[in-house]
């Protein structure tokens, strides 16, 4: 049991007065002997008896009665069973409003959010039930409930606070998890719009039934609205080294037939210097998905990146708010590489590959007391003798955690003369030369996929491999790309060790264009600034995070249908035209008996009985 007003029940004090009057009541009488009446003496000790019995019988009835008058204005309230097909309310009752995206749509020149709102305060000042009203985006809190307001003033001030509404995702899934933390006794309800969008986990067929269930209250036209969306933006290739090209990625789709259609998407790249660069693409008319790349230069630095859509000057979208998109690239700071290595042909094109970036080069037959501290290296191997303080200093700067980029020069026997192989062994690896048949290859990720799918073709183009090429190949190192020939056979092109607190990363075909011409091709530099980053930051941070297409679909303004809005009831969601249903919203039956007036006819029983008995007896 539960009660309306709990601290009404101090009125049971009240249960006091009767005991006070009935002592109050008692009076010392001075007793006269009168011979005439002792014979009545035995008499009145008997009728005395009964009446003292009497007086406290009618005293415990007005003590009761007094208790069940706190009682009742208390409001006690028994909860029951909800009803499983209809909508109810109980003493507490939640409200979730949808702030995602779509709630931006204009109806009758009011956003949807506004007439959402005014719904809300609608119900909390109708005073039919106690609520508690959170946003959806509450609902991505450890504790959504700490954000609750109960009252028109703080939640227009909420609202106003969180901004326009802006969340991409499926309501549905959030909805779901939170109606089974909580109690089944807690009604559910929902201020949202009509998208089916917004419910696609339900209308799986494969998704589990809510139990309890909840009512959505919907607000907007419930016909369906085409729209046409802008997908986040994308740099494929982020993080960036300094003046690094940005390979910048767009989608735009468009959602139901008719217009809105734009006619093209324009971006523009905001340099360190400030100038800007501009790109545009025109949309096919006859394509409802669109993907365009594009590579800004990277010198001056890439600060920030904007796209947007651009419609014909007669046509309004009905969802501006994805119509554009803007982000700043994560840039690597305090680059500061060091390329070490004896001067050679091999050496001289690396540092034409590394050209814009802050590199130093050095001889490896310089003194080593002279060389700067520096993050990551490259280092070229040769087959000719390296000084032993070189070695220690690579090998310490790594264990420290440094990365470390490992080239080999015209071919790959040079790392095993005895300087470079007691390198190895001190990092307990073997290597073992191969000769790499020429034919056909492709790509493909090892261990991790952060060469797949993210550079421009040019990148991954294997024309480089139709001869033979001699390899290096480390044993027990993780391979992270290799080329897989069309025989089947697999040959590990990178590979990565962690050594200490560093990185270590090896490319096991030589650099000499007299084995290959990769380090001629067009493709060779963005892959190069790839190996780089990965000595710097982990793989995982530059695996592609293309933006999958569930991630627009809260851009589909597509309505219910009937259909749709029956397979929901049978999921435990209920869809209610919020129009239509408000006006029976105050007589809907609750999950709670009130037994107020119960107890109040009960007292009044009690007091006729009181009453009866007094002038009775």
């Amino acid at each position: 049991m539960s009660f309306l007003s709990p601290i009404l029940l101090a009125m049971a004090a009240f249960a006091a007065i009767p005991v006070l009057l009935h002592l109050i009541k008692r009076k010392r009488v001075r007793i006269l002997d009168f011979p005439t009446f002792r014979f009545l003496k035995q008499a009145a000790m008997e009728q005395r008896f009964h009446l003292r019995l009497q007086d406290q019988l009618l005293m415990l009835l007005r003590i009761f009665i007094l208790l069940l008058l706190a009682l009742a204005f208390a409001g006690p309230l028994t909860e029951r069973n909800p009803p499983q097909n209809s909508a109810f309310f109980g003493q507490e009752n939640i409200l979730v409003i949808d702030n995602s995206l779509s709630m931006n749509v204009l109806d009758e020149d009011r956003p949807l959010q506004e007439w959402a709102l005014d719904w809300a305060e609608w119900i909390l000042d109708s005073h039919f039930a106690s609520w508690k009203v959170i946003l959806a985006t509450d609902l991505l809190q450890s504790d959504p409930l700490a954000h609750a307001v109960s009252d028109s003033s703080s939640l227009r001030d909420r609202l106003s606070s969180s901004g326009p509404p802006a969340w991409r995702g499926s309501l549905s899934h959030l909805l779901e998890g939170f109606r089974k933390s909580l109690n089944e006794k807690i009604p559910l309800w929902v201020l949202s719009d009509r998208t089916a969008a917004n419910w696609r986990g339900l209308l799986d067929e494969s998704a589990p039934s809510l139990f309890p269930p909840l009512d959505v209250l919907a607000v907007g036209p419930g016909v369906e609205i085409p729209n046409s969306a802008l997908h986040p933006l994308q740099i494929r290739n982020e993080p960036l080294l300094p003046e690094e090209p940005a390979h910048a990625a767009w989608i735009a789709e468009t959602f139901g037939p008719g217009d809105p259609k734009p006619l093209r998407i324009q971006s523009v790249a905001r340099h360190e210097d400030g100038t800007a660069t501009r790109q545009g693409w025109n949309l096919a008319a006859d394509s409802s998905q669109s993907r365009f790349e594009h590579l800004f230069p990277g010198n001056p630095v890439v600060q920030s990146i904007s796209a947007s859509l651009v419609f014909p000057s007669e046509v309004g979208d009905p969802l501006p708010q994805d119509d554009t998109g803007f982000l700043e690239p994560r840039i690597i700071e305090g680059f500061n590489g060091l390329l070490l290595a004896h001067p050679s042909r091999e050496r001289d094109l690396l540092l034409a590959a590394l050209h814009g970036l802050p590199f130093t080069s050095v001889d490896l037959k310089s003194p080593l007391s002279s060389q700067p501290q520096a993050n990551p290296m490259v280092v070229v191997l040769s087959d000719q003798p390296v000084a032993p303080e070189w070695k220690q200093m690579i090998d310490a700067r790594v264990r420290a955690g440094g990365g470390l980029l490992v080239f080999y020069d015209r071919h790959a026997d040079g790392a095993r003369q005895q300087a470079w192989s007691q390198w190895w062994q001190a990092w307990s690896s073997q290597g073992e030369s191969l000769s790499v048949p020429g034919g056909e290859y492709r790509f493909m990720a090892g261990v991790s996929a952060w060469f797949a799918d993210r550079l421009d073709p040019s990148a991954l183009d294997p024309s480089w491999t139709q001869r033979s090429f001699p390899l290096y190949r480390l044993a027990d190192w993780p391979i992270e790309w290799m080329a897989a020939s069309s025989s089947g056979e697999n040959f590990p092109l990178l590979q990565v060790k962690n050594i200490g607190e560093g990185v270590i990363a090896t490319w096991n075909v030589p650099l000499s264009v007299d084995e290959n011409s990769l380090s001629l091709s067009p493709g060779w530099v963005p892959l190069l600034f790839q190996m780089i980053k990965r000595i710097l930051v982990s793989g995982e941070e530059l695996a592609d995070k293309m933006t999958p297409a569930s991630s627009i679909l809260e851009s589909d303004l597509r309505s219910l249908s009937e259909d749709e809005i029956t397979r929901l009831a049978g999921s435990g969601c209920r869809i209610h035209a919020i129009e239509e249903f408000a006006p029976a919203m105050k007589s809907l039956s609750a999950n709670q008996f009130d037994w107020t007036w119960i107890l109040l006819l009960i007292c009044l029983f009690l007091a006729l009985v009181e009453i009866g008995l007094s002038n009775y007896l």
